[in-house]
């Protein structure tokens, strides 16, 4: 359903995030077949595992300003949409299906929504982070592969932390602060064997390194209810209140 009438998405019990670096292949739901090369395997994280590591090889985390390096041919993004196969039952898809909106679920719930294409480049709008309380903590936006997708919270891949004005980041964790209205986009270099996020068109310093290459989707994780975030092509940076 397309529109603006929020379509409802079914699924299973609700899980525990896995804090494996790989979850193992689950028959979820049939993706739309694309022309995209096979994923193979790379060592990602669960979206709400505090890491200390970034990298693929257990290097830190660490700010990178760095130009990427000419990449391939991206897949397009203005045809990015969420999937109402990937979702969990407590998000919504609206707006011919660009953007999610989750519903107020139990403490030990979540909510995830992936795309329905694969892409190397994406950019959010954040439209409400929903309430600010010591519940609605965790919302992760980034990368995973199709196999490592879980529509209740066992969801592995790489993340950025969307942090509310009024959150602090911990040394080690791969977070940023954003206000509604903000803009947040992934990258995924393959060439570079790198993933990084930008705030607003500008660099976080925030990357993933020696990531291996594979065939990866925009992805949303959050135990949070009230959140509304909508896919957008990768243009000029939005206002902030909120500085990195």
């Amino acid at each position: 359903m397309t529109g603006d009438k929020g379509d409802d998405c079914s699924s299973a019990a609700a899980a525990k995030p896995s804090l494996s670096d790989d979850a193992p292949p689950v028959a979820l739901y049939t993706e739309p077949t694309t022309t995209a090369r096979s994923a193979t395997s790379s060592p990602d994280v669960a979206a709400t595992q505090r890491t200390t590591t970034a990298t693929s090889s257990g290097k830190r985390a660490h700010s990178s300003m760095a130009t990427a390096s000419p990449t391939t041919k991206k897949p397009r993004v203005d045809g990015l949409r969420w999937s109402v196969l990937k979702c969990s039952m407590t998000t919504s898809v609206s707006n011919d299906k660009q953007t999610m909106t989750t519903k107020k679920i139990m403490s030990d719930s979540w909510n995830c929504v992936m795309a329905g294409t694969p892409a190397d480049v994406f950019s959010i709008r954040i439209d409400a982070q929903g309430p600010d309380s010591d519940e609605n903590t965790d919302l992760w936006v980034g990368f995973c592969k199709a196999g490592a997708f879980n529509a209740n919270g066992d969801t592995t891949g790489r993340f950025c932390k969307l942090l509310r004005p009024s959150q602090t980041c911990g040394i080690d964790e791969m977070a940023a602060c954003f206000a509604d209205g903000d803009v947040l986009t992934c990258h995924y270099d393959r060439d570079a064997s790198r993933i990084w996020f930008e705030k607003n068109g500008v660099d976080v310093g925030l990357s993933y390194d020696e990531v291996a290459p594979a065939v990866r989707y925009p992805v949303v994780v959050t135990n949070c209810d009230a959140v509304a975030l909508t896919l957008v092509p990768s243009t000029a940076p939005a206002p902030s209140e909120c500085t990195p």
